[in-house]
């Protein structure tokens, strides 16, 4: 999953809209609208990350380094793995809380 995100930045917007049409089931329009709502309900942070990945794969050189670097996946940590490994790491974690499916570690 991981390397298929990073293959998306590579991709032009109507291979985008082609993608997110395969994965979602549904047709290019459809894909379209969907590819729009999230782009328009998105934040500028997002937004701004989103450019700034862009223009780092812009170079297909580093773009394929970073692609081919990437684990095929991401290992999936409970709470008490997440706190091991910033332990490890030795980076101070002020919060950490369960929100969805996910954790998010404030640092």
């Amino acid at each position: 999953m991981l390397l298929e995100t990073l293959e998306i930045y590579r991709m032009t917007p109507v291979q985008t809209i082609a993608w997110v049409a395969k994965k979602a089931e549904v047709g290019f329009f459809g894909a379209g609208i969907l590819s729009l709502r999230s782009w328009a309900l998105s934040t500028m942070k997002e937004k701004t990350a989103a450019f700034n990945m862009r223009r780092i794969f812009r170079n297909v050189d580093h773009a394929r380094s970073l692609i081919n670097s990437a684990p095929e996946r991401q290992p999936c940590r409970d709470e008490h793995e997440i706190r091991n490994l910033f332990k490890r790491l030795a980076i101070p974690m002020k919060k950490l809380e369960a929100s969805g499916t996910c954790y998010i570690a404030q640092i």
